[in-house]
């Protein structure tokens, strides 16, 4: 078990099962974390709650805004905060270049998206 952190991570996919095991390997090194299914779900997370950085799927459920466009958005809203991506489809990070954080490929280790959120949030 890792120190508390006392910061919030906010995990946005489709794949409730990644959510899920992000969630809890979050969770189990000292960060609360928090998940949403898809953007519009995120978006009432962001205004229910302070989030301290999110970590976003790129392509989400049909008619909903996609990762990039979620953390960008979110980025408007609170500069500040720190957005990685995640994706099974890397040839959609070519077409959105800027991209609002660091990205990475899954099937993604936990132990290096933990590596990244630590690192944005220090």
């Amino acid at each position: 078990m890792g120190a508390q952190t006392g910061k919030t991570v906010l995990v946005v996919d489709d794949d409730e099962a990644f959510a899920y095991a992000a969630s809890r390997y979050l969770q189990e090194i000292g960060y609360s974390a928090v998940i949403a299914l898809g953007s519009v779900a995120a978006f009432r997370e962001l205004e229910r709650r302070p989030i301290d950085i999110m970590i976003a799927d790129v392509a989400l459920g049909r008619g909903e805004p996609h990762g990039i466009a979620l953390g960008r958005m979110a980025r408007n809203a609170n500069p500040d905060m720190p957005v990685v991506l995640i994706t099974a489809y890397p040839e959609l990070l070519e077409r959105e270049k800027p991209l609002p954080g660091p990205s990475f490929v899954k099937p993604v280790e936990l132990r290096l998206l933990a590596s990244a959120v630590k690192a944005a949030l220090h």
